[in-house]
């Protein structure tokens, strides 16, 4: 369930029960709060009432989910990151989630129909032959199924700015 549908997963149960759950679940990182209630009952509104404080800055929460499938993708080994290598996996067809820092950029030049991926100190030019490089991949990506998610700076420091993970 959490492979097919990435999205931000909420516990709710009392105190004890969220205890236990901890120590036995193998998807904690997937979670993005657990939130503790003495309803036993509860119905459809209780839970949307009680989560309404949670989800009131959705961005938030999204940027918090990737955080974790980041962190699990680097500790998994199934990460890729820095633009060459992002390319190069992009082009085997590889590559399940783009994450892309903010206002990336990364020219590039096709020379007799040969892709050359290079850093430009200049920024892009709509007047040149250069194009992104960044909106290559996100193309490549999104033409195999694949989400693209445009995260902040200071979660790609580590990355060099931009990352896939497959």
């Amino acid at each position: 369930m959490l492979e097919s549908h990435r999205l931000p997963l909420f516990v709710l149960a009392n105190k004890s029960l969220i205890d236990h759950f901890r120590g036995i679940t193998k998807h904690a990182s997937s979670i993005i709060e657990f939130v503790s209630t003495e309803n036993e009952y509860a119905t459809s509104d209780d839970i949307r009432n009680t989560l309404k404080p949670y989800l009131h800055d959705w961005q938030k929460i999204k940027q918090k989910l990737i955080a974790s499938q980041l962190r699990d993708a680097t500790n998994n080994c199934s990460l890729s990151a820095g633009m060459s290598n992002v390319f190069r996996m992009a082009e085997k067809r590889s590559g399940r989630i783009l994450l892309v820092e903010e206002d990336y950029a990364y020219p590039s030049e096709n020379r007799n129909n040969e892709e050359i991926i290079f850093k430009a100190t200049q920024p892009y030019s709509r007047y040149s032959y250069i194009k992104d490089a960044v909106d290559e991949v996100i193309e490549k990506i999104l033409d195999r199924d694949g989400d693209v998610e445009f995260v902040s700076k200071r979660m790609m420091e580590k990355h060099d700015h931009i990352a896939l993970v497959f």
